[in-house]
């Protein structure tokens, strides 16, 4: 019995071993899976807005068509793989109108971007909503 339980013990080890490193591994997968999702959302929505204001400063209705799709499509993305900050952050612009005629439009959209920053970098660092207006906007909001 003892000589038994000193062939199996090591083998059983293994097997409880190779178990655990492959499920650990594979939460890890799946988190930067999700993480590079959540990240590539929230980089098409900002590059569809970018694209949707440039499209509407030179009147190309072909570009705002194209920029809306790109635009939907991220915002399901976000929807789906978004954190619940972000999530609220864009339902309150949308509340506003989505536009930046206001500077409490531009205020709301600066801070989808805080949250977009501090969803995916996880640092308790801040950038101040100035400096997110002078990228923006061109402009510094308090």
């Amino acid at each position: 019995m003892e000589a038994l339980l000193l062939n199996t013990l090591p083998i059983v080890g293994v097997i409880v071993g190779a178990f655990l490193q492959f499920h650990f591994s594979k939460n890890k997968d799946n988190r930067q899976l999700k993480r590079a999702l959540e990240t590539q959302a929230y980089t098409d929505y900002l590059r569809a807005v970018a694209g949707l204001s440039m499209s509407h400063r030179f009147n190309d209705e072909e570009k705002k068509r194209e920029y809306l799709s790109v635009l939907t499509e991220a915002k399901i993305k976000i929807s789906i793989y978004g954190s619940k900050e972000v999530i609220e952050s864009l339902a309150d612009f949308e509340r506003e109108g989505a536009n930046f005629n206001t500077d409490k439009q531009k205020t709301l959209f600066i801070k989808i971007g805080q949250a977009m920053r501090s969803t995916n970098i996880n640092s308790t660092e801040k950038v101040l909503d100035k400096n997110f207006g002078q990228l923006f906007f061109s402009i510094d909001l308090e």
